[in-house]
């Protein structure tokens, strides 16, 4: 394999998995359906800026909140997270100007470097596959990504199903279509 070749497959890569995520995100919409809003927002944000002082990830209950003597994983801990409500995200209580070029560009080096990987594992993988084959080699490292990083917040976070599951399939979607690139650059070495 070619570095050449090995890096147009990269790029092409990249390209591919940016505009299907523009489309993903922007045109299909499907990422936000389950994200819903809450009641009196101006109450909540005012309630957040004070108690969350600071831009960063919360948990609420949290084990350091607990009552002295209560252990943070034990029955009281239990009962506090089973009672509710529980949260778990990010705040930012103050203001802030988002540069959608900004994020478009941070998406990409991203995307290069997710692609360099894939791209690193197929041309590994790639003798014995045929371009059908490494395609799907392709979709399954991103359904393994989708299923490896959504999945666990369903299980220890609640995230609701109709969040994970299109995520999932996104994942899949993203990788299938950028394989259909990269496959057809990186292929068997000749014997």
């Amino acid at each position: 394999m070619s570095i050449p070749r090995l890096l147009l497959a990269v790029v092409l890569g990249a390209i591919v998995l940016q505009v299907w995520g523009t489309v993903s995100y922007m045109a299909l919409g499907w990422h936000m359906t389950p994200i819903k809003p809450v009641e009196n927002e101006a109450e909540v944000a005012a309630v957040l800026k004070k108690n969350a002082p600071e831009h960063s990830m919360f948990l609420m209950p949290h084990p350091d909140k607990l009552p002295e003597g209560a252990e943070p994983h034990g029955p009281e801990s239990m009962d506090n997270w089973n009672r509710g409500p529980i949260f778990f995200g990010v705040i930012r209580p103050g203001e802030f100007e988002f540069r959608m070029g900004a994020a478009i560009g941070k998406t990409f080096a991203t995307n290069l470097a997710s692609a360099f990987i894939i791209a690193i594992l197929l041309a590994a993988a790639a003798n014995g596959l045929n371009y059908l084959g490494r395609v799907g080699f392709t979709m399954l490292a991103g359904l393994f990504a989708g299923i490896f990083s959504h999945v666990p917040y369903h299980i220890w976070w609640e995230f609701p199903v109709s969040f994970v599951v299109p995520n999932v399939i996104d994942a899949a979607v993203h990788w299938l279509l950028a394989g259909l690139v990269m496959a057809a650059l990186i292929k068997p070495s000749a014997a």
